[in-house]
């Protein structure tokens, strides 16, 4: 069964591509998940609009970025969390909240795909974080204080 994909599916494929699955799977899994819609011409028309406008506003926002990168390098976020008594946070920092706290702190607009974070900051202390654009970088420091 030809199927158009409405998110990324993990060994399938990635949003708005054109895939053949076994009626099965997409019957029983996909279309219930609301993962595929059918591929009818109305629809694959469709998609194809949607992904020309997705490609083309993700260009207009890597172009944004590349434009904020000068913005971004030197900059600092600072997030107050509650800590144990070791030092350590209750709930990590990941690059989602980095990104917030980014547009909150300095208006600066930042996906958090873009964030470069080898996992969660899960203690006190100043950190170096890395905004990465296709080949281009950018550090800003991440201060995370006691509550």
């Amino acid at each position: 069964m030809k199927v158009v994909l409405l998110e990324d599916v993990p060994h399938v494929g990635t949003k708005y591509d054109i895939k053949e699955v076994s009626d099965g799977y997409a019957q029983n899994f996909l279309i219930p998940k609301k993962l595929v819609n059918i591929a009818t011409p109305a629809v694959v028309q469709q998609m194809k609009r949607m992904k020309e406008l997705h490609e083309a506003k993700m260009k207009l926002s890597k172009e944004e970025l590349k434009k904020s990168m000068a913005k971004i390098d030197g900059a600092s976020v600072t997030i107050k969390e509650k800590v144990n008594e070791t030092g350590g946070l209750f709930t990590g920092i990941n690059a989602e909240r980095l990104s917030e706290e980014m547009m909150k702190q300095n208006n600066i607009n930042i996906s958090a795909e873009h964030i470069v974070l080898k996992q969660p900051l899960k203690e006190a202390g100043e950190f170096p974080v890395t905004v990465t654009v296709e080949e281009q970088n950018a550090t800003f420091k991440a201060i995370i204080e006691a509550e």
